[in-house]
C-alpha cells in the first residue's frame, strides 16, 4: 500500500507539471495522451480511496457482526436451550432439538441452526413462555438471525469494495507509468535544450520513498551515495596491516 501510494503521488506530480508545461501547446495526439494519463491518475485515486474506505468498513462491520453474532446466541439461543436442558422428559426430545449451536460457526450454518431451532419450538412456546420467555421470544429470535445477516451483507460490501480497488490499482498504476513512458519521449525532445524543465520532469517523475525503505527499493542514486563508506571500511585492514 505505501508502495502504490508514493507511485501515485509521482503520478499527480508528472500530471501537474504536463499540465503546466506540455498540454497548452502539444499537438491533438500528445494532448490526447496527456488528457488520459490525467484520467487514469484520477481513476487511482477514487482506487486508492475505496481501498482504505473497504479496509476501515470492513474492520467496523466485522465488530457489528460480532455483536450481532453474540446477541442472537447470549440473548435468545441460550435461554431457550437452557430451559429445555432443565425440563427433563417433560416435552420429550426438546433439550436435544433446541441444543446450542457449537461455536464459530460461519454465519449461514449458524442462521439456518437457529431458525431450526425456532421450528422445533414453535410447537411448544406457550410451555417456554411459561418457564420466563417473553410471549415475543420467537419474534425477537427471527429478528435477530435478520439483523445478523444484515450486518454480515454490509461486511461482505465492504470486503468487496477493497478487494475491487486492490486489484484495480495496480493496473491504473501501470497504464499510467505506460503513458508517462511514452510522454518522456516527447519532454525529452521538446526541452532538449531546457536543463532546468528537464531536471524538473525527472524530480516530478521520482518516485520518493520514504526513510527506512528496504534496499531494494531504494533506486541507484541513494544506493550510489553509500558506495564510498563501504570502500572506507574495506581500506580499514589494509591500513592496519602497514602499520604493522
Amino acid at each position: 500500500m505505501g508502495r502504490q501510494k508514493q507511485g501515485l503521488e509521482a503520478k499527480q506530480r508528472v500530471r501537474v507539471w504536463l499540465q503546466d508545461n506540455v498540454v497548452p501547446d502539444a499537438s491533438p495526439e500528445i494532448a490526447r495522451l496527456c488528457g488520459e494519463l490525467g484520467d487514469v491518475v484520477d481513476r487511482a485515486e477514487r482506487a486508492i480511496g475505496h481501498q482504505v474506505l473497504g479496509h476501515r468498513l470492513s474492520l467496523a462491520r466485522t465488530q457489528e457482526l460480532d455483536d450481532a453474532v453474540n446477541v442472537l446466541r447470549q440473548r435468545h439461543l441460550k435461554p431457550i436451550a437452557k430451559i429445555a436442558a432443565a425440563s427433563g422428559n417433560t416435552i420429550l426430545g426438546i433439550d436435544t432439538a433446541v441444543r446450542m449451536p457449537r461455536g464459530k460457526l460461519p454465519m449461514l450454518k449458524l442462521a439456518a441452526e437457529a431458525r431450526a431451532m425456532k421450528t422445533c419450538v414453535e410447537p411448544h412456546a406457550d410451555w417456554f413462555v411459561s418457564y420466563g420467555r417473553c410471549p415475543e421470544f420467537l419474534t425477537q429470535l427471527e429478528a435477530a438471525v435478520v439483523e445478523m445477516e444484515r450486518v454480515q451483507t454490509l461486511r461482505d460490501q465492504a470486503l468487496w469494495l477493497h478487494a475491487g480497488a486492490t486489484a484495480a490499482l495496480p493496473e491504473h498504476l501501470q497504464r499510467a507509468r505506460e503513458l508517462e513512458d511514452i510522454l518522456d519521449c516527447h519532454v525529452s525532445d521538446v526541452f532538449r535544450d531546457d536543463a532546468a524543465k528537464l531536471a524538473e520532469w525527472r524530480q516530478a517523475k521520482r518516485v520518493q520513498l520514504k526513510p527506512g525503505a528496504r534496499r531494494e527499493e531504494i533506486g541507484p542514486n541513494v544506493v550510489g551515495s553509500v558506495e564510498p563508506q563501504v570502500e572506507q571500511v574495506e581500506q580499514a585492514p589494509l591500513t592496519l596491516s602497514v602499520a604493522a
